[in-house]
Protein backbone atom coordinates (compact mmCIF):
# COMPACT_ATOMS: atom_id res chain seq x y z
CA UNK A 1 0.00 0.00 0.00
CA UNK A 2 1.42 3.64 -1.04
CA UNK A 3 1.97 5.93 1.11
CA UNK A 4 -0.39 8.54 -0.17
CA UNK A 5 -3.39 5.43 0.45
CA UNK A 6 -2.20 5.04 4.15
CA UNK A 7 -2.58 8.71 4.49
CA UNK A 8 -5.93 9.35 2.97
CA UNK A 9 -6.96 5.82 5.19
CA UNK A 10 -5.88 7.72 8.66
CA UNK A 11 -6.75 11.52 7.50
CA UNK A 12 -9.98 11.25 9.92
CA UNK A 13 -8.54 9.98 13.20
CA UNK A 14 -5.58 12.66 12.46
CA UNK A 15 -7.83 15.26 11.86
CA UNK A 16 -9.96 14.13 15.49
CA UNK A 17 -5.91 13.72 17.02
CA UNK A 18 -4.85 17.20 16.05
CA UNK A 19 -8.60 18.67 16.72
CA UNK A 20 -7.95 17.25 20.81
CA UNK A 21 -4.50 18.95 21.62
CA UNK A 22 -5.17 22.30 19.61
CA UNK A 23 -5.70 23.51 23.26
CA UNK A 24 -2.74 22.04 24.53
CA UNK A 25 -0.51 25.21 24.16
CA UNK A 26 -3.15 27.56 26.19
CA UNK A 27 -3.54 24.84 28.91
CA UNK A 28 -0.15 24.48 29.33
CA UNK A 29 0.26 28.03 29.82
CA UNK A 30 -2.42 28.48 32.82
CA UNK A 31 -1.38 25.55 34.71
CA UNK A 32 2.54 26.78 34.46
CA UNK A 33 0.77 30.58 35.68
CA UNK A 34 -1.20 28.69 38.37
CA UNK A 35 1.31 26.64 39.57
CA UNK A 36 4.17 29.62 39.83
CA UNK A 37 1.05 31.97 41.58
CA UNK A 38 1.03 29.59 44.38
CA UNK A 39 4.55 28.93 44.63
CA UNK A 40 5.17 33.03 44.48
CA UNK A 41 2.61 33.02 47.55
CA UNK A 42 4.09 30.11 49.60
CA UNK A 43 7.66 31.80 49.02
CA UNK A 44 6.26 35.13 50.17
CA UNK A 45 4.15 33.89 53.01
CA UNK A 46 6.83 31.96 54.39
CA UNK A 47 9.53 34.96 54.24
CA UNK A 48 7.07 37.00 56.18
CA UNK A 49 6.57 34.68 58.82
CA UNK A 50 10.39 34.65 59.49
CA UNK A 51 9.87 38.53 59.28
CA UNK A 52 7.74 38.76 61.45
CA UNK A 53 9.30 36.29 63.95
CA UNK A 54 12.57 39.01 64.00
CA UNK A 55 10.37 41.61 64.96
CA UNK A 56 8.37 39.91 67.46
CA UNK A 57 11.48 39.29 69.21
CA UNK A 58 13.07 42.41 68.55
CA UNK A 59 9.39 44.59 70.04
CA UNK A 60 9.59 41.90 72.90
CA UNK A 61 13.08 43.27 73.45
CA UNK A 62 12.31 47.25 73.11
CA UNK A 63 9.53 46.77 75.79
CA UNK A 64 11.76 44.84 78.28
CA UNK A 65 13.69 48.20 78.05
CA UNK A 66 11.10 50.58 78.66
CA UNK A 67 10.36 48.19 81.55
CA UNK A 68 13.72 48.12 83.34
CA UNK A 69 13.71 52.01 82.64
CA UNK A 70 10.63 52.75 84.52
CA UNK A 71 11.88 50.08 87.55
CA UNK A 72 14.38 49.86 89.90
CA UNK A 73 17.39 48.44 87.75
CA UNK A 74 20.97 49.69 86.74
CA UNK A 75 19.91 51.56 83.52
CA UNK A 76 17.43 53.38 85.34
CA UNK A 77 19.85 53.92 88.33
CA UNK A 78 22.41 55.39 85.95
CA UNK A 79 20.04 57.52 84.26
CA UNK A 80 18.24 58.81 87.50
CA UNK A 81 22.09 59.91 88.86
CA UNK A 82 22.57 61.89 85.66
CA UNK A 83 19.68 63.59 85.60
CA UNK A 84 18.26 61.94 82.22
CA UNK A 85 15.74 59.26 83.33
CA UNK A 86 12.44 60.54 81.64
CA UNK A 87 14.39 61.44 78.51
CA UNK A 88 15.65 57.73 78.47
CA UNK A 89 12.31 56.67 79.29
CA UNK A 90 10.65 58.59 76.73
CA UNK A 91 13.13 57.24 73.53
CA UNK A 92 12.80 53.39 74.64
CA UNK A 93 9.28 53.80 74.57
CA UNK A 94 9.29 55.80 70.80
CA UNK A 95 11.60 52.77 70.10
CA UNK A 96 9.35 50.43 71.55
CA UNK A 97 6.24 51.97 69.93
CA UNK A 98 8.30 52.08 66.61
CA UNK A 99 9.08 48.28 66.89
CA UNK A 100 5.69 47.11 67.70
CA UNK A 101 3.79 48.78 64.83
CA UNK A 102 6.17 47.80 62.49
CA UNK A 103 5.33 44.18 63.92
CA UNK A 104 1.52 44.52 63.59
CA UNK A 105 1.98 45.64 59.90
CA UNK A 106 4.22 42.66 59.14
CA UNK A 107 0.94 40.46 60.66
CA UNK A 108 -1.52 42.49 58.13
CA UNK A 109 0.52 41.90 55.09
CA UNK A 110 0.99 38.10 56.91
CA UNK A 111 -2.69 37.54 56.63
CA UNK A 112 -3.45 39.42 53.04
CA UNK A 113 -0.76 37.27 51.87
CA UNK A 114 -2.16 34.42 53.73
CA UNK A 115 -5.66 34.68 52.39
CA UNK A 116 -4.32 35.37 48.96
CA UNK A 117 -2.37 31.91 49.21
CA UNK A 118 -5.68 30.42 50.37
CA UNK A 119 -7.64 31.81 47.44
CA UNK A 120 -4.74 30.08 45.77
CA UNK A 121 -4.82 26.77 47.33
CA UNK A 122 -8.95 27.03 47.10
CA UNK A 123 -8.34 27.08 43.73
CA UNK A 124 -6.56 23.48 43.97
CA UNK A 125 -9.52 21.92 41.64
CA UNK A 126 -9.00 24.22 38.51
CA UNK A 127 -5.14 23.28 39.11
CA UNK A 128 -5.92 19.52 39.55
CA UNK A 129 -8.37 20.02 36.27
CA UNK A 130 -5.32 21.94 34.06
CA UNK A 131 -3.32 18.54 35.27
CA UNK A 132 -6.05 16.43 34.07
CA UNK A 133 -5.67 18.33 30.59
CA UNK A 134 -2.36 17.90 30.30
CA UNK A 135 -2.69 14.47 31.16
CA UNK A 136 -5.19 13.79 28.39
CA UNK A 137 -2.95 15.93 25.84
CA UNK A 138 -0.31 13.63 26.12
CA UNK A 139 -1.89 10.26 25.41
CA UNK A 140 -3.81 12.08 22.89
CA UNK A 141 0.11 13.46 21.23
CA UNK A 142 0.88 9.78 22.08
CA UNK A 143 -2.06 8.32 20.02
CA UNK A 144 -0.64 10.48 16.96
CA UNK A 145 2.79 9.28 17.24
CA UNK A 146 1.97 5.89 17.51
CA UNK A 147 -0.20 6.54 13.99
CA UNK A 148 2.32 8.20 12.23
CA UNK A 149 4.95 5.68 12.60
CA UNK A 150 2.44 3.24 11.36
CA UNK A 151 1.80 4.93 8.41
CA UNK A 152 5.77 5.73 7.96
CA UNK A 153 6.91 2.45 8.88
CA UNK A 154 7.83 1.53 5.53
CA UNK A 155 11.17 2.99 4.25
CA UNK A 156 9.81 6.51 2.03
CA UNK A 157 12.88 7.09 -0.64
CA UNK A 158 10.82 9.62 -1.69
CA UNK A 159 10.95 11.51 1.36
CA UNK A 160 14.59 11.31 1.92
CA UNK A 161 14.43 14.00 5.18
CA UNK A 162 12.08 11.67 7.27
CA UNK A 163 14.52 8.77 5.88
CA UNK A 164 17.51 10.23 6.86
CA UNK A 165 15.91 11.40 10.29
CA UNK A 166 14.28 7.52 11.25
CA UNK A 167 18.02 6.44 10.78
CA UNK A 168 19.32 9.44 13.09
CA UNK A 169 16.77 8.35 16.06
CA UNK A 170 17.52 4.63 15.56
CA UNK A 171 21.89 5.15 15.85
CA UNK A 172 20.97 7.23 18.43
CA UNK A 173 18.83 4.90 20.43
CA UNK A 174 21.39 2.30 19.84
CA UNK A 175 24.52 4.14 21.39
CA UNK A 176 21.82 4.98 23.99
CA UNK A 177 21.60 1.39 24.91
CA UNK A 178 25.14 0.35 24.47
CA UNK A 179 26.00 3.05 26.88
CA UNK A 180 24.02 2.25 29.20
CA UNK A 181 25.04 -1.30 28.99
CA UNK A 182 28.68 -0.32 29.34
CA UNK A 183 28.21 2.16 32.30
CA UNK A 184 26.95 -0.78 33.83
CA UNK A 185 29.53 -2.78 33.05
CA UNK A 186 32.35 0.17 34.02
CA UNK A 187 30.44 0.28 37.39
CA UNK A 188 31.05 -3.38 38.35
CA UNK A 189 34.25 -3.70 37.25
CA UNK A 190 35.22 -0.41 39.29
CA UNK A 191 33.59 -2.43 42.31
CA UNK A 192 35.93 -5.38 42.13
CA UNK A 193 38.71 -3.41 41.25
CA UNK A 194 38.52 -1.08 44.10
CA UNK A 195 37.47 -4.05 46.43
CA UNK A 196 41.09 -5.82 45.23
CA UNK A 197 42.98 -2.97 45.66
CA UNK A 198 41.28 -2.49 49.50
CA UNK A 199 42.16 -6.40 50.23
CA UNK A 200 45.98 -6.66 48.54
CA UNK A 201 46.60 -3.50 51.04
CA UNK A 202 45.38 -6.30 54.12
CA UNK A 203 47.57 -8.81 52.76
CA UNK A 204 50.68 -6.46 52.55
CA UNK A 205 49.93 -5.90 55.99
CA UNK A 206 49.65 -9.39 57.05
CA UNK A 207 52.73 -10.13 54.96
CA UNK A 208 54.46 -7.36 56.86
CA UNK A 209 53.47 -8.50 60.35
CA UNK A 210 54.99 -11.89 59.70
CA UNK A 211 58.36 -10.28 58.24
CA UNK A 212 58.37 -7.70 61.72
CA UNK A 213 57.26 -10.52 64.36
CA UNK A 214 58.97 -11.25 67.42
CA UNK A 215 58.38 -13.72 69.08
CA UNK A 216 57.77 -14.51 72.77
CA UNK A 217 59.88 -16.94 73.40
CA UNK A 218 63.08 -15.48 71.85
CA UNK A 219 65.05 -19.08 73.01
CA UNK A 220 62.72 -21.23 71.40
CA UNK A 221 65.19 -22.16 68.32
CA UNK A 222 62.45 -22.17 65.92
CA UNK A 223 62.39 -20.25 62.55
CA UNK A 224 59.05 -19.41 62.00
CA UNK A 225 56.37 -18.95 65.25
CA UNK A 226 53.03 -20.32 64.71
CA UNK A 227 51.72 -16.72 64.72
CA UNK A 228 53.46 -16.16 61.96
CA UNK A 229 52.15 -18.99 60.06
CA UNK A 230 48.69 -17.62 60.83
CA UNK A 231 49.53 -14.24 58.95
CA UNK A 232 50.92 -16.05 56.12
CA UNK A 233 47.68 -18.79 55.46
CA UNK A 234 45.84 -15.60 56.33
CA UNK A 235 47.52 -13.80 53.08
CA UNK A 236 47.39 -16.59 51.00
CA UNK A 237 43.67 -16.59 51.45
CA UNK A 238 43.07 -12.97 51.21
CA UNK A 239 45.77 -13.02 47.99
CA UNK A 240 42.90 -15.47 46.17
CA UNK A 241 40.24 -13.48 46.94
CA UNK A 242 41.42 -10.79 45.27
CA UNK A 243 42.19 -12.62 42.34
CA UNK A 244 38.42 -13.78 42.05
CA UNK A 245 37.28 -10.33 42.12
CA UNK A 246 40.20 -9.64 39.34
CA UNK A 247 39.13 -12.07 37.53
CA UNK A 248 35.37 -11.13 37.70
CA UNK A 249 36.75 -7.66 36.27
CA UNK A 250 38.58 -8.43 33.34
CA UNK A 251 35.29 -11.01 32.45
CA UNK A 252 32.74 -8.19 32.90
CA UNK A 253 35.33 -5.74 31.33
CA UNK A 254 37.79 -7.31 29.14
CA UNK A 255 38.87 -4.10 27.18
CA UNK A 256 40.80 -2.99 30.20
CA UNK A 257 44.16 -1.86 29.24
CA UNK A 258 46.97 -4.57 29.83
CA UNK A 259 44.52 -7.19 31.63
CA UNK A 260 47.75 -9.32 32.32
CA UNK A 261 48.83 -7.14 35.18
CA UNK A 262 45.67 -7.89 36.88
CA UNK A 263 47.05 -10.98 38.41
CA UNK A 264 48.49 -11.83 41.61
CA UNK A 265 48.86 -15.70 41.41
CA UNK A 266 50.95 -16.75 38.24
CA UNK A 267 54.92 -16.51 39.97
CA UNK A 268 53.69 -15.83 43.37
CA UNK A 269 56.19 -17.71 45.48
CA UNK A 270 54.23 -17.28 48.60
CA UNK A 271 51.18 -19.32 47.30
CA UNK A 272 53.99 -22.32 46.43
CA UNK A 273 55.45 -21.77 49.98
CA UNK A 274 55.52 -24.29 52.82
CA UNK A 275 55.75 -23.56 56.08
CA UNK A 276 54.37 -25.14 59.41
CA UNK A 277 55.40 -25.96 62.37
CA UNK A 278 56.75 -29.73 60.61
CA UNK A 279 58.53 -28.08 57.71
CA UNK A 280 60.03 -24.69 57.42
CA UNK A 281 61.36 -23.34 54.19
CA UNK A 282 64.44 -21.80 54.67
CA UNK A 283 64.40 -18.71 52.23
CA UNK A 284 60.80 -17.90 53.56
CA UNK A 285 61.71 -14.73 54.51
CA UNK A 286 63.21 -13.94 50.84
CA UNK A 287 59.91 -15.23 49.02
CA UNK A 288 57.74 -13.44 51.44
CA UNK A 289 59.48 -10.10 50.72
CA UNK A 290 59.45 -10.86 46.80
CA UNK A 291 55.60 -11.14 47.00
CA UNK A 292 55.40 -8.19 49.31
CA UNK A 293 57.12 -6.28 46.17
CA UNK A 294 54.90 -8.04 43.78
CA UNK A 295 52.03 -6.76 45.57
CA UNK A 296 52.86 -2.98 45.70
CA UNK A 297 53.26 -3.42 42.24
CA UNK A 298 50.17 -4.70 41.46
CA UNK A 299 48.26 -2.79 43.98
CA UNK A 300 49.88 0.34 41.49
CA UNK A 301 48.46 -1.53 38.14
CA UNK A 302 44.53 -2.24 39.85
CA UNK A 303 44.72 1.89 40.94
CA UNK A 304 45.68 2.64 37.19
CA UNK A 305 42.93 0.48 36.05
CA UNK A 306 40.60 2.38 38.57
CA UNK A 307 41.37 5.32 37.34
CA UNK A 308 41.01 4.34 33.62
CA UNK A 309 37.68 2.25 34.38
CA UNK A 310 36.20 5.69 36.36
CA UNK A 311 37.30 8.14 33.92
CA UNK A 312 35.66 5.89 31.27
CA UNK A 313 32.06 6.16 33.43
CA UNK A 314 32.02 9.25 33.49
CA UNK A 315 32.73 9.65 30.21
CA UNK A 316 29.60 7.27 29.61
CA UNK A 317 27.52 9.48 32.08
CA UNK A 318 28.25 12.62 29.65
CA UNK A 319 27.45 10.85 26.53
CA UNK A 320 24.09 9.32 28.20
CA UNK A 321 23.44 12.83 28.86
CA UNK A 322 23.79 14.20 25.99
CA UNK A 323 21.86 11.56 23.87
CA UNK A 324 18.93 12.08 26.00
CA UNK A 325 18.75 15.43 24.78
CA UNK A 326 19.55 13.93 20.98
CA UNK A 327 17.00 11.74 20.97
CA UNK A 328 14.22 13.98 22.50
CA UNK A 329 15.57 16.54 19.74
CA UNK A 330 15.65 14.34 17.18
CA UNK A 331 12.27 12.87 17.71
CA UNK A 332 10.60 16.08 17.81
CA UNK A 333 12.45 16.89 14.05
CA UNK A 334 11.02 13.79 12.94
CA UNK A 335 7.30 13.70 14.37
CA UNK A 336 7.18 17.79 12.63
CA UNK A 337 8.98 16.26 9.18
CA UNK A 338 5.97 13.62 9.11
CA UNK A 339 2.77 15.25 10.29
CA UNK A 340 4.49 18.13 7.32
CA UNK A 341 4.32 15.34 5.29
CA UNK A 342 0.87 13.91 6.21
CA UNK A 343 -0.81 17.29 5.73
CA UNK A 344 1.10 18.10 2.77
CA UNK A 345 -0.50 14.50 0.92
CA UNK A 346 -4.02 15.16 2.86
CA UNK A 347 -4.27 18.34 0.74
CA UNK A 348 -2.92 17.89 -2.20
CA UNK A 349 -0.08 20.43 -2.42
CA UNK A 350 2.98 17.46 -1.53
CA UNK A 351 3.90 15.32 -4.41
CA UNK A 352 5.65 12.52 -3.44
CA UNK A 353 9.04 12.79 -3.64
CA UNK A 354 9.44 16.10 -2.20
CA UNK A 355 11.00 17.26 1.03
CA UNK A 356 12.05 20.23 3.65
CA UNK A 357 13.84 23.29 1.78
CA UNK A 358 16.43 23.07 3.61
CA UNK A 359 19.87 21.05 2.48
CA UNK A 360 19.86 17.64 3.64
CA UNK A 361 23.57 16.25 4.72
CA UNK A 362 24.89 13.46 3.15
CA UNK A 363 26.29 11.84 6.28
CA UNK A 364 25.28 10.89 9.66
CA UNK A 365 26.64 12.89 12.66
CA UNK A 366 29.51 11.60 14.50
CA UNK A 367 28.58 9.22 17.14
CA UNK A 368 28.29 10.25 20.57
CA UNK A 369 28.67 7.04 22.37
CA UNK A 370 30.90 4.25 20.70
CA UNK A 371 30.73 1.02 22.45
CA UNK A 372 33.92 -0.97 23.13
CA UNK A 373 34.91 -3.64 20.77
CA UNK A 374 32.81 -6.98 21.49
CA UNK A 375 34.89 -9.53 23.21
CA UNK A 376 34.43 -11.80 19.78
CA UNK A 377 37.08 -10.17 18.33
CA UNK A 378 39.73 -10.83 20.47
CA UNK A 379 41.08 -13.90 22.04
CA UNK A 380 39.06 -15.67 24.91
CA UNK A 381 40.69 -14.44 28.17
CA UNK A 382 42.86 -16.99 30.41
CA UNK A 383 42.22 -15.93 33.82
CA UNK A 384 44.24 -17.26 36.80
CA UNK A 385 42.66 -20.09 38.90
CA UNK A 386 41.63 -19.74 42.06
CA UNK A 387 40.33 -22.65 44.48
CA UNK A 388 36.98 -23.06 44.69
CA UNK A 389 37.02 -24.34 48.50
CA UNK A 390 39.39 -21.74 49.56
CA UNK A 391 37.37 -19.61 52.59
CA UNK A 392 37.36 -16.31 52.35
CA UNK A 393 38.76 -13.95 55.00
CA UNK A 394 35.39 -11.95 56.69
CA UNK A 395 36.42 -8.05 55.03
CA UNK A 396 36.01 -10.24 51.76
CA UNK A 397 32.58 -11.61 51.89
CA UNK A 398 30.99 -8.55 49.99
CA UNK A 399 29.36 -9.84 46.56
CA UNK A 400 31.23 -9.38 43.47
CA UNK A 401 28.00 -7.29 41.61
CA UNK A 402 27.65 -4.09 42.58
CA UNK A 403 23.77 -3.83 42.73
CA UNK A 404 23.84 -0.80 45.67
CA UNK A 405 23.85 3.13 45.03
CA UNK A 406 27.73 3.85 44.15
CA UNK A 407 29.05 6.05 46.32
CA UNK A 408 32.98 5.71 45.44
CA UNK A 409 33.03 7.70 42.02
CA UNK A 410 34.29 10.48 42.48
CA UNK A 411 32.39 13.75 41.37
CA UNK A 412 33.70 15.77 38.40
CA UNK A 413 33.35 19.60 37.60
CA UNK A 414 32.10 18.70 34.40
CA UNK A 415 31.48 15.13 32.07
CA UNK A 416 34.11 14.72 29.68
CA UNK A 417 34.13 14.74 26.14
CA UNK A 418 36.79 12.84 24.80
CA UNK A 419 37.88 9.16 26.39
CA UNK A 420 40.91 8.92 28.79
CA UNK A 421 44.40 7.28 27.76
CA UNK A 422 45.08 4.21 29.38
CA UNK A 423 47.67 4.25 31.68
CA UNK A 424 51.02 2.46 31.43
CA UNK A 425 51.52 -0.64 33.73
CA UNK A 426 54.62 -1.00 36.23
CA UNK A 427 55.50 -4.29 35.70
CA UNK A 428 57.20 -4.70 32.69
CA UNK A 429 57.10 -6.83 29.32
CA UNK A 430 53.10 -6.99 28.99
CA UNK A 431 51.66 -6.25 26.22
CA UNK A 432 48.31 -5.11 25.95
CA UNK A 433 45.76 -5.16 23.04
CA UNK A 434 45.83 -1.55 21.03
CA UNK A 435 42.10 -0.62 19.67
CA UNK A 436 42.28 1.57 16.07
CA UNK A 437 39.31 3.32 14.93
CA UNK A 438 38.95 6.26 12.97
CA UNK A 439 36.15 7.64 15.14
CA UNK A 440 37.91 10.22 17.77
CA UNK A 441 35.31 9.52 20.24
CA UNK A 442 36.03 5.60 20.46
CA UNK A 443 36.26 4.95 24.12
CA UNK A 444 38.81 2.73 23.45
CA UNK A 445 40.92 4.34 21.17
CA UNK A 446 44.90 3.76 20.01
CA UNK A 447 47.22 5.15 22.19
CA UNK A 448 49.66 5.88 19.49
CA UNK A 449 46.89 7.08 17.08
CA UNK A 450 48.46 9.92 15.00
CA UNK A 451 47.37 12.90 15.77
Amino acid sequence: MSLARRVQEQAPFYRKLKQEISGEHETSIALEAAIAEREKLTGLVEAKQVELQTLQKNSKKEFEDVRKMRHLSLRSAAATLTGKKKERIAKDEAKYHAAFESEQQCKRWLDDLSKDLSTATEKASFENQLQRQMGQYRSVKAQLSRMLEEVFSESQSGYPRESELKAELNNYLKQQQLATRDHTRFRDADHNLAQASREISQVMRLLEDALNYVPFDIFSGSMVDAEQIAYLEGAKRQTYEVQRRLNYARGVLPEIPYPATLDVVTNNLLLSLRVDLNFVDIAWKAKVSHTFAVMATAQRNIDNSITWVRQYMQYAEGALERLKLAVGSTKDSLEKERQRIFEGIMSGNLAEGSSSSHEIPQDQPPPVYEAPPSASNHQTPTFPQVPQNMSPMSASAAPLSNSSPYPSVPSYPSMPNQPPMPISPMMPGVNGTSYVTSNVNNPFQNVNRPV
